[in-house]
């Protein structure tokens, strides 16, 4: 093991810490947006009875969200994710994930819809509920969620 890669391991570390950080402001406006009236009666969101400080869950017509927050690196640079899985249980009592969201932030606090694409807007705590941000975070979840929709061809 190299100086360099020891370097690099620790810039990992600080990124991380960071990145945490960050995770904590956009939960908490996640929390916020499906707890606003406006949002719950639009789209059918409402927090889970399970839902905890660290693992948000949002109940809607179709099953449960769940929102999970992890690290990924893409193009050398690590990054945070969130992933927003829809849990339904099948007739046998089995649950199945199927992922109908996600979104990417780096370590200066700005964030993509687009896991491939380049950041769009910025995480601050200037965010205001019922904002052009926190109404595209909403309206996507809910396309996402309508997209996951068995459909009969």
């Amino acid at each position: 093991m190299g100086y360099q890669a020891v370097v690099n391991a620790k810039r990992f570390v600080q990124v991380s810490q960071r990145l945490d950080g960050a995770s904590v402001i956009l939960r908490n406006l996640f929390r916020a947006c499906v707890k606003e009236a406006r949002f719950a009666d639009a789209y059918g969101f409402g927090l889970a009875a399970s839902d905890v400080a660290d693992d948000l869950r949002i109940e809607c017509a179709h099953g449960q969200i769940r929102v999970v927050y992890d690290q990924v690196v893409r193009d050398q640079d690590l990054l945070g994710r969130f992933t927003f899985f829809l849990i339904r249980t099948d007739v046998l009592g089995e649950k199945r994930a199927e992922q109908v969201y996600g979104l990417l932030f780096n370590e200066s606090r700005l964030a993509t819809w687009n896991l491939t694409g380049d950041f769009e807007w910025e995480i601050d705590g200037d965010i205001r509920i019922g904002d052009e941000t926190t109404s595209t975070l909403m309206a996507s979840l809910l396309l996402g969620v309508v997209g996951a929709i068995p459909r009969i061809e």
